[in-house]
């Protein structure tokens, strides 16, 4: 037999009679793998299902909403190879970005390929090497484009197999352009893999519309099967003299309890039972109400058994200790990352209910000193013709008074009211956003022999957040670093800007009572109390949250102080929002 009859025989085969699973088991090679160089579904059995689901023509959407760290990327590492072999098609992988796709191709996919003995014959070689490229692959029978979720990418191709990653960051709109993709073809299928994202969200929403299994694992006590609840996850609340967290102690006491209260059996959290216990799982159907041709896949990090039961406990403890100092983010990375489901945000009517304290903001008329206080602050909103103040003390625990609240109508007036109250320079805070130029020549003229600091000016904006490098970790905080800009004269000034978001949902946590007592006192104007309530949190568009003004008449000018004096205390360290970015 000929080379070329040797090579037509080897590219042209019947198709296989395994199932898609079988198949990668079998060709699939993994040299990147830290766990095993072979595709191996006895190390994952929870993505067996979801891969069966995904090979389905009766499917045409499959989700999966899994934790990171749980082998979603090796799913798509199984399927792909059997679609180009077995199952060929125009097919598009989407990614976050062109950059996390490069860098998937270039370190996993393309060595994933070249090793496999059924794809490596069907690549692209001699006079057509040219179309084996980074961002597609032109094989003869297929193309396959791999790209970041944007328009460039998700518009005119004509689909057949959709695979998006990561679907909870993509931008609006982008996962309804991937299903368009498709063109309604018979055997279309568009697969969506994604960590937890927020209720109402794009993924969120693709998620709800499909009939929802979990994966649920058989006890071995009682032969009960039941869904991995977090709840489940017990353990002691142990500290040590000096009132820390005894982690080694607490890491002891960590087991998972069978939900049957009849049945009560403790696993320990060894690898070997983490193991035994994922290996007897299953998926079974919610029987919610879903679309046609839709079906998704569910699991915690509680499934995964490579993932200490202990490591997730202290993650969970060390998210609610930061819960406690008003800072979700930890959470809601943890519902998000480890749990795999979507986050809830809290959207409670702001009300001053339970913060007035039996005190007089007149006891600090002349900036009397409050006993707990460690800062004091100014924080300045600014109007056409006039200023609306808030003054208030600050402990570094958290705790806080109210001691001025009001209408100012002069700068010269601002700066006797900070001389009164005795508010240091660099402990005012004004505005910039509505008189940016006049702003920033008033904040310099504030500085004396006495007190050389200028005042500081804040920009708020509908941000989530500010990224930032904190050593070798990248945090996010409500403000960003020092900017720079210059006044229409040429002056250089100083400004932060900062989360309206982040501001306010701290706010609002303070003023339902969370915290450490953010108080005020019994003689606040009528003004502050109506201002003070007139703003609510509404979902702007599926899953993105904004405050808004419930009544436009009454203005919102003191709130806006108030969030400011969130910022404020930030930058001084009061409150500790670092939360670090994570990726899995």
């Amino acid at each position: 037999m000929g080379i070329a009859l040797k090579a037509f025989c080897k590219a042209i085969t019947p198709p296989s009679d395994m199932n898609v699973v079988e198949w990668a088991c079998k060709y699939v090679k993994l040299p990147q793998s830290a766990r095993s160089p072979n595709f191996d579904i006895d190390s994952t059995p929870w993505l067996r299902w979801p891969m069966l689901q995904i090979a389905d023509d009766e499917n045409k959407e499959i989700i999966v909403m899994a934790p990171v760290g749980s082998g979603k990327t090796t799913m798509l590492e199984g399927v792909l190879p059997w679609i180009i072999a077995e199952e060929p098609g125009p097919t598009l992988i989407t990614m976050q970005t062109d950059d996390d796709a490069r860098a998937w191709v270039d370190t996993r996919f393309h060595p994933s390929l070249k090793t496999n003995d059924k794809v490596e014959p069907l690549l692209p070689t001699g006079k057509n090497r040219g179309n084996f490229r980074k961002g597609e692959i032109l094989f003869a029978h297929m193309p396959l484009h791999i790209g970041g979720a944007n328009l460039a990418n998700l518009q005119s191709k004509s689909i057949r197999w959709v695979y998006g990653d990561e679907v909870w960051i993509w931008k609006d709109g982008m996962l309804e352009e991937a299903r368009r993709r498709t063109h309604d073809r018979w055997n279309s299928r568009v697969v969506l893999v994604s960590q937890g994202g927020s209720e109402g969200d794009q993924f969120d929403g693709a998620f709800q519309d499909a009939l929802i299994h979990d994966y649920c694992f058989k006890c071995p006590s009682c032969d009960e099967r039941q869904t991995y609840q977090w709840k489940q996850v017990k353990f002691k609340h142990i500290k040590n003299e000096a009132e820390e967290w005894d982690w080694d102690e607490i890491k002891k006491s960590v087991h998972y309890e069978c939900a049957n209260e009849d049945c009560k059996e403790k696993f320990e959290d060894k690898a070997e039972v983490r193991r035994t216990l994922s290996a007897s799982g299953e998926y079974v159907s919610r029987n919610n109400n879903a679309k046609p041709g839709r079906i998704a896949a569910t699991y915690p990090a509680m499934a995964v058994w490579w993932i200490d039961w202990s490591k997730l406990v202290m993650e969970w403890i060390t998210a609610q200790d930061a819960r406690k100092r008003l800072n979700l983010a930890p959470m809601r990375q943890f519902i998000q990352k480890r749990l795999a489901q979507s986050w809830v945000e809290p959207n409670e009517t702001v009300t001053l209910k339970g913060a007035t304290d039996a005190y007089r903001m007149a006891e600090y008329f002349d900036g009397q000193k409050w006993e707990f206080e460690n800062f004091r602050f100014m924080t300045v909103d600014v109007q056409q013709d006039h200023f609306w103040v808030v003054i208030r003390a600050w402990s570094i625990e958290g705790k806080s008074r109210l001691l001025y609240e009001g209408k100012i109508d002069e700068w010269e007036g601002l700066r006797m009211l900070r001389d009164r109250m005795k508010v240091p320079n660099r402990c005012v805070f004004v505005d910039r956003g509505y008189r940016p130029d006049t702003v920033a020549l008033e904040c310099r003229k504030s500085v004396t022999a006495d007190d050389p600091n200028p005042w500081n000016c804040l920009l708020g904006e509908e941000a989530n957040g500010y990224a930032t490098k904190i050593g070798k970790r990248r945090v996010i905080k409500p403000f960003s670093s020092i900017q720079r800009a210059r006044t229409h004269t040429g002056v250089y000034y100083k400004y932060v800007k900062f989360s309206n978001l982040l501001a306010k949902d701290t706010l609002s946590a303070l003023m339902r009572g969370e915290g450490n007592g953010w108080r005020i006192g019994v003689d606040h104007s009528k003004e502050y109390l109506k201002q003070m309530q007139n703003e609510v949190k509404r979902e702007a568009s599926p899953g993105k949250w904004r405050y808004v003004v419930s009544k436009p008449h009454v203005g919102n000018h003191l709130w806006d102080c108030e969030t400011m004096q969130i910022i404020a205390a930030s930058i001084y360290k009061v409150f500790a929002f670092d939360a670090q970015v994570e990726a899995e």
